[in-house]
């Protein structure tokens, strides 16, 4: 599934962690990774290419040169952050989520990925109460077992998502999430180490969504120092066009 371009520096990434955003509400976690692909200048390494990705070619995120382009996933590398982003452009293909996780699992387990970061956002009108209230807009989900667990909640201060009683069990709740939930669980089932950030958002402009969810994974991960700013690709302007005219009134 991973094709790395002619100019990649590097092609081994054992004890990489490993960073994918879902596509889901808002596209909360793409933004999110764009963030920290811009700000840390990472470096297009590769392609992921299957049918299970909807097919795109469009303008670059990064670049203004017209020979730039983006396609429906992408790699990213950065040496300093021991990290690998794969940017998601594209929805998944009907019916071709499973596969697509099976692909992303296989191909962390033949190139030593330490870890998975999955990046993802659910809806903010199916909130309890209590999450209403608590403080935070972010969840995260990891195994009991995970190293990171206690840390999370113990140092960070971090709320583990609740989970929703079902008709014979609890079970994660996470509608609008993308495959967050299928690349949780398959990661469990093969043994694979996972933390799942999660933000409870709406549809609009999420600029500010992103942000937030990236200072979340940044208490963890430091990509960049506390007081630092994120430094927004430049498409982010043009997103919403230009003012209203006003002439028109």
């Amino acid at each position: 599934m991973f094709h790395p371009v002619q100019s990649a520096k590097i092609t081994d990434f054992k004890d990489y962690k490993l960073v994918v955003p879902c596509v889901s509400v808002g596209n909360v976690a793409q933004l999110t990774t764009d963030l920290l692909i811009s700000t840390e200048k990472m470096e297009l390494v590769g392609h992921l290419y299957d049918q299970c990705f909807l097919p795109l070619v469009c303008n670059s995120a990064f670049s203004h040169t017209k020979e730039a382009l983006s396609t429906s996933a992408e790699v990213y590398w950065s040496c300093e952050r021991q990290m690998v982003v794969a940017q998601l452009r594209a929805p998944i293909a009907k019916g071709q989520e499973k596969r697509f996780v099976k692909l992303l699992l296989d191909w962390m387990k033949e190139a030593c990925f330490s870890e998975l970061v999955v990046l993802t956002s659910t809806y903010a009108h199916e909130r309890l109460d209590h999450q209403i209230t608590s403080g935070s807009s972010c969840r995260f989900i990891t195994s009991p077992s995970s190293p990171h667990y206690r840390h999370f909640i113990q140092e960070l201060g971090w709320k583990l998502l609740e989970e929703r009683q079902s008709i014979n069990s609890n079970e994660l709740f996470l509608p609008g999430a993308g495959a967050a939930k299928t690349m949780y669980e398959q990661c469990l089932a093969s043994g694979i180490a996972v933390v799942v950030l999660v933000k409870f958002t709406s549809q609009g402009d999420n600029g500010g969504d992103a942000e937030v969810l990236a200072d979340y994974m940044n208490h963890w991960l430091m990509v960049k120092q506390p007081k630092a700013k994120w430094n927004p690709p430049s498409y982010w302007s043009l997103m919403f066009g230009n003012p209203t005219p006003p002439d028109i009134y």
